[in-house]
């Protein structure tokens, strides 16, 4: 909607896979849903334990941080404005909160709706606003 994709949207969109698969990871672990099966395999955590999927878990995300704003190409602003996105995309108003969300109300028919905005959904709207201020985004455009 922006423009045409460009290269340098690659390195953020790889930083969003970090930060999806690091919260599978720790989505799995026993002390959150202690999967079993994660797309037909064993979870991280069954096969190398728990503290090496941790640490995995940790090292993707961590990595997120840098690629995010590859494609930024040395506009201040712009680095500003995405690592905001990403601080509340996956801390206590987004992601995190989904987890504790989804923890806390298992069972409960208002998990749906508290859950609503958050989790994978924060992920996504993340992704569609790095990619829009990546590719120049205006405030109007970012609405």
């Amino acid at each position: 909607m922006i423009g045409p994709m460009e290269s340098r949207v690659l390195m953020p969109a790889v930083a969003v896979e970090f930060i999806h698969n690091s919260s599978l990871i720790i989505d799995d672990l026993p002390c959150m849903d202690n999967a079993r099966i994660r797309r037909g395999n064993p979870p991280l955590h069954a096969k190398y334990g728990e503290a090496t999927s941790l640490l995995v878990a940790i090292a993707l995300l961590n990595a997120s941080y840098g690629l995010v704003v590859k494609g930024c190409n040395d506009r201040y602003e712009d680095v500003i404005s995405i690592q905001s996105e990403l601080v509340n995309s996956i801390g206590v108003d987004g992601m995190i909160a989904g987890q504790v969300v989804d923890l806390f109300s298992k069972g409960s028919a208002a998990q749906p709706s508290k859950m609503l905005g958050l989790k994978t959904t924060a992920l996504i709207r993340f992704s569609l606003r790095l990619g829009a201020i990546t590719m120049g985004a205006n405030e109007r455009q970012l609405g």
